[in-house]
């Protein structure tokens, strides 16, 4: 079998392989073949199969063993190739890279290549998309690591038993359709982020054979038939039955046998083509266990050996004789025939001048040799006419064509079937244990009894009746006494008596005293079975609609009719208000989400899911406005404080900055004044690209050198005119205010020692502007108001210019925040009425919309502020608890 030629960094799909383990482990040898059939025509060089030794993983991944990958990827055949090596590279290289034990890398490896495909999927249109079944297996010494998802299937077959991973699911049903589906049936890659595998594990030993399929081989033959196909048969044997099962399917099989590398190659008994072709007997594993001597005895030889059979052995051919056609090899002859005769196999056309070699040992182990199970006759060997010496442990037993062959196997399962009859003739007597607690029982009982006998004497049955009378007169004497006082002091109307409590009566039956009492008891117990009987039903009720919603999820997660799919959602967001008017729990509570976002995706809104917090606002302050870097994060509250954070982009973690998070409080001295107020922030970029912060005080700006890590404060002249100011946005360095009260935008120009102390009005004294409405400004060279209901004025140069939003099937509410920057096509608005982000182009069309995953849809609750910083593709945004960035997809 040929060995494949993998590299470190890439893959060969293999065909058949003998790979040979690493120096440490895998211990075992393992003989590989593989099946590919698509359409009932063979795949020489399937991409969806692929394997790796030890070596080939890394030099760093001492001790992860033998990997091997088998894909079943749904859709068109057309890309699927690509798609397969990419998802296989992907498995590889996570496994590789991971620490940890085996399953969780492995667990990992397959996490990785579902979130590959997800996101291919996103890319694609609904009806293009794909999923995948996977199952991917290390083999490290002697044991077998099972990892799986989806269609997929794994074989093992181990102590003379084939089992099956996963042993039930779905997915196996015939002609189910390729969606998830309902009930014992693991999700398949692509289909959604949350993902999890199925794990198992398996000791392996020499002659193990472990199976990767395609869930075709599940349909094509059930596991009882696999079992009898595979028994004592080689990985090349088992894949040319899998290749003539497959004739007329799609059908996709990695063959894996593990044997003994230390064990001498078959070739070593090859003889030439001029000579009878001798085949091996293959000995079962149950043959070699030493037997129960209770037993029939399965190691004796055969009694059936005809007469005929001895004869021919006993006597040389006529003349007339031809050579056998067919020799059979019976196993090794027991080591006491030691006479010529006994050791050599007859060879009637040998040349008479040959010396015969010296035969071999024959084997032996704790069971005995292989020839004790199995003994060959004695045969003959005429003299001068002695073959060249077989080795013992495959001593051939040769007959001529007419004669019968002896079935071996028929043999073995007519012994192993009288052994069976003989265990299930014996009577199956109770075990000793039972029987010895049984007679302990008994001794303390007898023990218990003759005490109490000896303390009491003999039992008075007759007073001890008159005493169990008297006391259930007292307790139903006591309870119609209870009730009649109920009677009297509660209903209106009842006659005054001076006795409160009535005379007892002593005249009614015993039996009627007693079911006076035990009705209320048993009303008691009736009323708790009812109500018990009740919440069950209730609970298995609930559990049903339960199952029916996520069931019709699973179905429209992956249905390509976008319309069918929405429909299919909306259904299940019914049966799921129905489970929740029975209970809430948050079972159901994740059910809901998991529909609210599919609706979403289906919608075009893009989901957050990755939404790492960058600072929550301390007790008694919410934030309003914030900027950022590609590192740095400040924060305005509205307590007039300043915070500074730093993001790690590798893992989304956030601290604050060297210093402390405060950067600047009120009561602050910079310059000659202290701080008292903070109206809005930005950042400001000036001559040699030098960044600053800038805060628009009462009456002046504070600019922060982010280099320097200092405050300096430029004071304002015509700062006491300065009204309602809604929005503050720096371009070219300078610095633009929106004062809503007057109107006007305040242009203050960068200069050489800071900022012009004189503002220049952006609109001419005759413009008809109104920004009475307006909440947030954006300059890229025109300048971008954004009003209270969602209408955004364009400005370029002081003069309007026409610009409207495409209308959206959700208006606008309340938006709060807008970002538009120059280089960039894009517009962002904070929608906080809708818990969303919106982008726009600048010619006003919609482009798409992002939310929070549903679970976590609060964090985008009265939205305050957003920035992007498309370079980095980052989103950061802030409401008054918290500030949060996401990632921002192409």
């Amino acid at each position: 079998m040929d060995t494949p030629a993998a590299s470190e960094n890439a893959y060969e799909p293999i065909a058949a392989d003998n790979v040979a383990p690493a120096a440490d482990a895998p211990t075992l040898e393992v003989e590989l073949a593989t099946v590919c059939m698509v359409d009932g025509i063979w795949q020489d060089q399937p991409d969806n199969v692929a394997t790796f030794v030890q070596a080939r993983l890394g030099d760093s991944t001492r001790g992860r063993g033998n990997l091997y990958i088998l894909l079943d990827l749904s859709g068109d055949l057309e890309g699927r190739d690509e798609l397969e090596r990419a998802l296989v590279q992907v498995i590889r290289d996570t496994y590789a890279e991971s620490r940890g034990s085996v399953s969780f890398g492995l667990s990992e490896a397959l996490r990785a290549a579902n979130i590959y495909l997800y996101d291919n999927n996103r890319q694609m249109q609904r009806e293009l998309r794909r999923m995948a079944g996977v199952s991917a297996v290390v083999l490290r010494g002697s044991d077998l690591y099972i990892c799986q998802a989806g269609p997929a299937v794994v074989y093992v077959e181990a102590d003379e038993k084939l089992a099956r991973f996963p042993a039930e699911s779905d997915w196996f049903t015939e002609d189910a359709p390729l969606f998830s589906p309902q009930g014992a049936a693991s999700a398949p890659l692509g289909i959604r982020r949350e993902f999890a595998s199925d794990l198992a594990h398996v000791s392996v030993s020499v002659g193990d054979i472990f199976t990767l399929a395609t869930r075709a081989l599940t349909q094509l033959a059930t596991t009882d038939e696999l079992a009898i196909a595979f028994t004592e048969r080689s990985a090349s044997e088992i894949s040319a039955y899998l290749e003539e099962l497959g004739q007329d399917a799609d059908l996709t099989a990695l063959i894996a046998e593990l044997v003994d590398p230390h064990a001498p190659p078959d070739e070593a008994f090859a003889f030439d083509d001029d000579t009878a072709h001798i085949e091996s007997f293959p000995v079962p594993l149950g043959a070699l266990v030493v037997p129960d001597e209770t037993e029939p005895d399965l190691e004796a030889s055969f009694d059936e050996t005809t007469a005929e059979q001895n004869a021919f052995h006993s006597s040389p051919p006529s003349e007339t004789e031809t050579e056998p056609a067919f020799a059979f090899q019976a196993p090794a002859a027991p080591a006491a025939l030691t006479s010529p005769a006994d050791e050599y196999e007859l060879d009637w056309d040998a040349d008479p001048s040959e010396t015969p070699a010296t035969p071999s040992e024959t084997p032996t182990d704790s069971y005995g040799t292989l020839a004790e199970a199995f003994p060959a006759p004695p045969v003959p060997a005429p003299p001068q006419q002695l073959a060249p010496p077989m080795p013992a442990a495959r001593a051939p037993l040769a007959y001529t064509s007419s004669d019968e062959p002896p079935n071996y196997d028929e043999e073995l399962e007519r012994r192993r079937a009288e052994r069976a009859a003989a265990r299930a003739e014996q009577p199956s007597a109770p075990p000793r244990i039972v029987s010895g607690i049984v007679a302990y029982l008994a001794i303390a009982g007898g023990a218990v009894v003759g005490i109490w006998h000896r303390l009491t004497g003999d039992v008075d049955w007759d007073k001890k009746g008159k005493q169990t009378n008297r006391t259930l007169n007292l307790a139903v004497g006591a309870l119609i006494s209870f009730v009649m006082l109920l009677v009297r002091l509660v209903l209106p109307g009842a006659p005054a008596s001076s006795k409160v409590m009535p005379r007892r009566a002593t005249s009614d039956p015993v039996w009627l005293k007693a079911l006076a009492l035990a009705l209320p008891v048993l009303m008691l117990v009736l009323t708790g079975a009812r109500y018990y009987q009740t919440i069950n039903a209730k609970q298995a009720q609930y559990e049903t609609l339960l199952a029916q919603a996520d069931a019709i999820v699973k179905q429209a997660e992956v249905n390509p009719d976008r319309a069918l799919a929405l429909a299919q959602l909306q259904d299940a967001k019914t049966v799921l208000r129905q489970a929740a008017e029975l209970q809430n729990t948050p079972k159901a509570q994740a059910l809901l989400y998991r529909i609210q976002d599919q609706q979403n995706e289906l919608e075009g809104v893009i989901l957050f899911r990755f939404l790492p917090t960058i600072a929550q606002a301390s007790a008694g302050s919410q934030f309003a406005r914030l900027a950022a870097t590609d590192q740095d994060v400040f924060l305005l509250d509205r307590q007039n404080t300043i915070w500074h954070y730093v993001i790690n982009d590798v893992s989304g973690e956030s601290k604050p900055a060297d210093g402390g998070a405060v950067m600047l409080k009120p009561g602050a001295e910079i310059g000659a004044q202290p701080v008292t107020r903070v109206q809005a922030l930005t950042l400001a970029t000036r001559s040699q690209d030098k960044a600053l912060l800038i805060a628009v005080a009462a009456k002046n700006f504070l600019a922060y050198d982010l280099e320097a890590r200092q405050w300096s404060a430029y004071d304002i002249e015509d700062g006491d005119k300065w009204g309602d100011l809604r929005a503050v946005e720096s371009f070219n360095g300078n610095i633009y205010l929106l004062d809503a009260q007057n109107n006007q935008i305040f242009k203050y120009a960068a200069t050489a020692a800071g900022y012009s102390p004189q503002a220049a009005p952006y609109f001419p004294a005759n413009a008809q502007v109104n920004l009475s409405k307006a909440v947030d400004m954006a300059i890229d060279g025109d300048v971008w108001v954004l009003n209270d209901n969602g209408v955004i004025q364009r400005f370029r140069s002081g003069v309007s210019v026409p610009f409207t939003l495409e209308p959206l099937a959700i208006p606008l509410k309340n938006p709060t925040a807008l970002h538009v920057r120059a280089g960039s096509d894009s517009i962002y608005l904070a929608d906080a009425g809708n818990r969303r982000i919106v982008e726009f182009d600048k010619n006003g069309k919609f482009v798409r919309q992002f939310q929070a995953a549903a679970a976590k849809s609060d964090v985008m609750a009265q939205l305050q502020d957003l920035t992007v910083n498309e370079l980095k593709r980052k989103i950061y945004f802030v409401n008054p608890a918290a500030a949060y960035f996401a990632n921002l997809t192409k």
